[in-house]
């Protein structure tokens, strides 16, 4: 059987901390209710959630099949509890998603999934930090599009520890076959956004958002 500091050493390394600042605060007299308060607010900071994020796209054509319906909404690209996105019209060079977040947020990966050929061939991946109104290039990247239903993925690491503000995809090259039935190529969709951020600016650890 383990004992006791064996088994807090195999505790998550933030899990650890919050148990030693908890016995540190109880030792000098500090109210256990001032420290669950204060706990409770280092958690809302150490895994935030995704609530008042806002994704924009280039508009659904009125002459959609999906025109006005949910799945036109590009918030359905990042909302855990939703179905995917699509804009509902054949790829073109330009088309772009933008997704702005509530606040800066210290990304260190970025996972995208579609389906199939949904997806463009070639994209460019910009950011926008908090300080500067201009998209910076991070990378132009090709991208793997798979065949029929199988699933289709970009993903990103960041090199370095920084905040980003807003994210935006475009289209260097779409992805024009197969067309269906009324000659129209594949419409773009994104089926969910996964991102892992660095707690503390990387000094512990990486979780997901």
């Amino acid at each position: 059987m383990d004992s006791l500091p064996d088994v807090f050493s195999k505790l998550p390394i933030g899990l650890q901390w919050a148990i030693a600042v908890v016995l540190a605060l109880s030792a000098i007299g500090f109210p256990l209710s001032t420290i669950g308060r204060w706990l409770w607010r280092l958690r809302m900071f150490l895994w935030p959630d995704r609530k008042n994020w806002v994704a924009q796209c280039v508009p659904t054509p009125p002459n959609s099949d999906i025109h006005g319906q949910p799945d036109s909404d590009p918030n359905n690209a990042w909302r855990k509890d939703r179905g995917r996105w699509s804009n509902g019209k054949p790829m073109e060079v330009g088309d772009y998603f933008d997704l702005r977040f509530d606040k800066p947020r210290a990304l260190s990966e970025i996972t995208i999934h579609s389906e199939g050929q949904r997806f463009p061939k070639v994209i460019k991946f910009l950011t926008k930090d908090d300080r500067n109104r201009q998209w910076e290039l991070e990378i132009e990247s090709t991208i793997d599009v798979k065949q029929h239903n199988e699933e289709t993925i970009f993903q990103h690491r960041f090199k370095t520890h920084r905040k980003v503000a807003a994210i935006r995809l475009e289209i260097i090259e779409p992805t024009l076959e197969p067309r269906n039935n009324k000659g129209y190529s594949p419409a773009w969709a994104i089926y969910s956004i996964d991102f892992k951020v660095y707690r503390l600016f990387g000094c512990l650890w990486e979780g997901g958002l």
